[in-house]
């Protein structure tokens, strides 16, 4: 899915044609969950993927999801859809909750995506630490 976008992008210029605002583009929503977010300490360090986290690229962490997936996180609120969405990158695979030194803290409720701290700004949830959102993916059919 990500190669035939990427081949898009590379052929693009070459039709002298535009792509959608990202608002327009059809998503699919795939899982819904809480989200939380990571930084302090893995600013600087090398993401699962082989990139450098610096908290301020729109990246994700996920489980399964294949390194380089485009997906919009949505936040969800009491009535439905809150945010209009936040475009990131799958570079890392989490979310694993908390190490502190050599100690792990599992998660009390488990989460489906952990966001930088770009995202999570992005979506008005740094302050607090988790959100639910809807996890959605570029819909190319």
């Amino acid at each position: 899915m990500v190669r035939w976008l990427v081949l898009l992008l590379m052929l693009l210029p070459h039709t002298g044609g535009t792509l959608p605002p990202i608002e327009e583009l059809k998503w699919k929503e795939i899982e819904h969950g809480l989200a939380s977010w990571y930084g302090g300490h893995y600013i600087g360090r090398r993401t699962a993927s082989g990139s450098v986290y610096t908290g301020r690229d729109s990246t994700v962490a996920h489980r399964q999801l294949p390194f380089g997936t485009l997906i919009r996180l949505v936040r969800r609120g009491v009535g439905g859809r809150y945010s209009t969405g936040v475009v990131a990158i799958v570079t890392d695979r989490g979310p694993y909750c908390e190490y502190v030194g050599s100690y792990f803290y599992s998660c009390r409720q488990r989460r489906i995506v952990d966001v930088s701290e770009r995202v999570a700004e992005e979506l008005g949830f740094k302050k607090r630490g988790v959100a639910y959102v809807s996890l959605e993916i570029l819909d190319l059919d």
